[in-house]
């Protein structure tokens, strides 16, 4: 073999052993030390400190609507409703909220938050109430258009539930078992409302174990528009997720914290927002 061939081969030799580690990555042992994020094929992965507390931003700038009470002498039939928040409208409540129900456009109730003996508008479990006495001359069974209306001082919002109902006359609702109506899916900040159909599973040989602790956010850019939390269930199951969104087919993300592995997992299939129901199934 002449030098000049046996050079060319030392060079040959020389850039493959700088080559492979940029191909194959680093070994085992340095992958320990990569710092977060890590990415997979679905997603990104961070390690987080805590339980990140997502929620979604109700707050306007509507002013108090000058509401007035019915005269209950201009009626003769009177149905009560017991209506309870949702939470993540309880957490925000106050005195000075207001809860009315419109029958044809017709002003026939309302109420302030019920308060408990000791003064305060929540009980033990963070549950704010309103005992509701909706007026009518109407015969009983007759079917009625209807809207509910919530004002938040806080939020300086608006959330209403238009529907038709039958008027049963000295009827009570919410008594026997709770009546909790989706205000939130009537926001005017928020006028397109998607039901997110999603099933999560593991991936063969995964190192994630699914937990009541776990959450699960949709967010536009970084706005939370949807939150599920996994105590309601596991989402080994479809579980359905309301996303509110601004306007139809905005763009959101999905993330999944993971108690188990205390991190965040942000994957990368995006969601087209409307009307219509969507279908994902992610894996971890």
């Amino acid at each position: 073999m002449t030098k000049k061939i046996y050079r060319r081969i030392l060079l040959c030799l020389a850039l493959a052993s700088a080559t492979l580690p940029m191909l194959w990555g680093c070994g085992s042992d340095d992958d320990d030390d990569d710092p977060t994020p890590q990415t997979g094929e679905t997603y990104v992965k961070t390690d987080v400190g805590e339980a990140p507390e997502w929620k979604i931003d109700w707050s306007g700038n509507v002013t108090a609507p000058d509401w007035e009470e019915p005269l209950a002498t201009n009626y003769e039939n009177w149905v009560i409703l017991m209506i309870k928040l949702e939470p993540q409208l309880a957490q925000a409540a106050s005195e000075s909220d207001k809860m009315a129900v419109f029958v044809d456009g017709d002003l026939r109730a309302l109420s302030s938050p019920s308060k408990l003996t000791n003064g305060d508008i929540r009980d033990s479990k963070g549950t704010v109430s309103f005992i509701i006495k909706v007026f009518g001359n109407e015969f009983s069974g007759k079917m009625v258009e209807f809207s509910l209306k919530y004002y938040s001082a806080t939020l300086h919002q608006i959330f209403t539930l238009n529907g038709q109902e039958h008027f049963v006359a000295e009827s009570i609702y919410g008594v026997e078992s709770d009546f909790v109506p989706p205000l939130t899916r009537g926001c005017s900040k928020y006028p397109v409302v998607t039901n997110l159909e999603l099933t999560a599973r593991l991936a063969e040989n995964s190192e994630t174990v699914f937990s009541e602790e776990d959450v699960i956010g949709v967010f536009v850019g970084d706005e939370c528009r949807g939150v599920y939390h996994c105590s309601e269930g596991l989402p080994t199951s479809a579980v359905t997720i309301p996303v509110f969104s601004v306007e139809e087919g905005e763009t959101a993300t999905l993330r999944y914290y993971n108690s188990a592995q205390n991190a965040v997992f942000t994957f990368k299939q995006t969601i087209k927002l409307s009307q219509s129901n969507n279908n994902l199934t992610i894996v971890l």
